[in-house]
């Protein structure tokens, strides 16, 4: 089995006007830069999360507002402003939190992953030839260690032999002496045409 699909990323796009966006200067006119850094924060957090969304709990609630350094109580005031249907910032649904914002941006990115999965269980990203058998291609991590192993040590006893090689033809020159190189070049010339 191939490794899992990603369900999140490491990045999203911060856009140089974001300050100017009315929702966010809400935020900051009514909680000061904490409205601002709360805002991007809860971005970071919900980019890290699977599916783009975190479970809307106490717990999880009062973990991001330690991570956040916000205490507890401001920080579920914000929240909530943050929720609310004039603000809708984040959106509350099924006893989760999300961005629509956020997750529309990174549909390009989910849709390029599921493309690429598509494209590697059905073999059409090979050039246009259709793996035989997907099963049979699979190899565990432990084969794929041992093969890179074996594949080294082959390496390493190439290069050393090609070492010994190069040596033996140094030597090999180095031990003509003056007389043999000399005749070689005075023969060569000889049978040069003037």
């Amino acid at each position: 089995m191939g490794r899992p699909i990603k369900m999140n990323a490491v990045f999203f796009f911060h856009e140089a006007d974001a300050s100017s966006d009315e929702k966010i200067l809400y935020l900051e006119s009514k909680y000061g830069i904490e409205g601002y850094a709360f805002y991007f924060k809860m971005l970071e957090a919900l980019t890290r999360s699977n599916n783009f969304e975190l479970h809307y709990n106490a717990i999880t609630l009062n973990a991001l507002a330690k991570r956040f350094g916000i205490e507890a109580d401001r920080f579920n005031d914000i929240i909530e402003d943050c929720i609310n249907p004039e603000v809708a910032i984040l959106k509350r649904n099924n006893g989760t939190i999300y961005s629509e914002g956020l997750k529309k941006r990174m549909e390009p990115l989910m849709e390029k992953r599921l493309k690429g999965r598509m494209q590697y269980e059905t073999g059409s990203n090979f050039g246009g030839r259709k793996k035989k058998n997907i099963e049979k291609n699979k190899i565990s991590a432990s084969e794929t260690t041992h093969k890179r192993r074996e594949d080294n040590r082959i390496e390493d006893k190439r290069r050393e032999d090609k070492r010994k090689e190069k040596s033996v033809r140094e030597e090999r020159r180095g031990s003509k002496n003056g007389s043999d190189i000399s005749r070689i070049i005075i023969e060569s010339r000889s049978d040069s045409p003037s």
